[in-house]
């Protein structure tokens, strides 16, 4: 009971970093399930700095140290290795979507996207036109972009209906071609 009651008082106080040592030592099993439920909830507010005895605990938090540090790295190369080896549309599409967001290479993003728009994926195909019509380089040809909007469009990315429709109110000549 003291242990949940200072694992109370420590929650209640209004830090940042929360520093517990060995919260869960002398709990039974159901009682440290709690605990960690609630660990759980606080780490997507506080930093929560901790000690403990069992290996059990001390092997999850290792895991998830590792994934939150190093897992969006080995899925870049995971999701590279799909994407160039096995050609697939998908794995292309979500590689220039890292590319683009990280803004480590805009030119590899925007070919990932016509590779894989290429192979027909839809959200691509939007991609490639927005990005192209947003002053990015890439290798949309003359009248493409029309093309590309309205395949989207038709296999239900709303956005690139959104799109084309402005475009052929702001920019008939688009929509002549």
């Amino acid at each position: 009971m003291k242990r949940r009651l200072s694992l109370g008082i420590a929650i209640i106080g209004a830090t940042k970093v929360l520093i517990l040592d060995e919260p869960t030592s002398g709990l039974d099993p159901e009682a440290r399930r709690g605990i960690w439920d609630v660990l759980q909830e606080l780490r997507q507010k506080k930093t929560i700095l901790l000690t403990t005895h069992y290996i059990e605990e001390a092997d999850v938090l290792t895991i998830i140290y590792y994934t939150y540090y190093h897992f969006d790295h080995f899925h870049f190369h995971l999701t590279h290795f799909f994407a160039h080896h096995w050609d697939d549309h998908n794995a292309q599409h979500v590689l220039a979507h890292k590319l683009l967001k990280d803004r480590t290479n805009t030119t590899g993003a925007f070919h990932w996207f016509r590779r894989s728009a290429d192979k027909g994926h839809p959200q691509s195909a939007y991609n490639l036109a927005a990005g192209h019509l947003s002053g990015h380089r890439t290798d949309v040809k003359k009248g493409e972009v029309r093309k590309l909007l309205k395949y989207a469009a038709k296999n239900g990315v709303l956005e690139a209906k959104t799109l084309l429709r402005e475009l052929c109110r702001e920019k008939p000549n688009y929509c002549d071609l």
